[in-house]
């Protein structure tokens, strides 16, 4: 699942996750991801923007994560300090990724979340 409120790096995410074979669903907002995931425990990997209007994702992951505690996440932020400033520590299975940010760094954080190592 890819989450964010700009309609730009949702594209962009799904352009440079295109040639990996994954399904992805996408949302524009916290409440509208959650909306969507029907059934939390049927995703693999949470994309979520750190800063977005209404429900952040950190919390996003929270509240999935509660359903489905192997869910791996990798939030994509210009402000990783806002994120540590909401959560002390990255849970197991999570990882952050900085704006701007590569294609080929999307997809080998991708990957390592997925599988463990750099390319899928």
């Amino acid at each position: 699942m890819v989450v964010d409120d700009e309609v730009g790096m949702r594209e962009l995410v799904k352009r440079c996750l295109a040639d990996l074979s994954c399904n992805l669903t996408v949302a524009a907002s916290g409440e509208e991801a959650l909306a969507l995931a029907s059934d939390p425990l049927a995703l693999d990997l949470l994309i979520t923007d750190e800063m977005m209007t209404g429900i952040e994702g950190h919390e996003l992951a929270r509240r999935l994560r509660s359903a489905n505690p192997s869910l791996k996440v990798l939030y994509l932020t210009g402000f990783s300090d806002h994120l540590f400033d909401a959560k002390n520590q990255l849970w197991d299975l999570e990882a952050f990724l900085d704006k701007p940010f590569s294609p080929e760094g999307l997809r080998q954080a991708v990957a390592l979340l997925v599988v463990g190592r750099l390319t899928l």
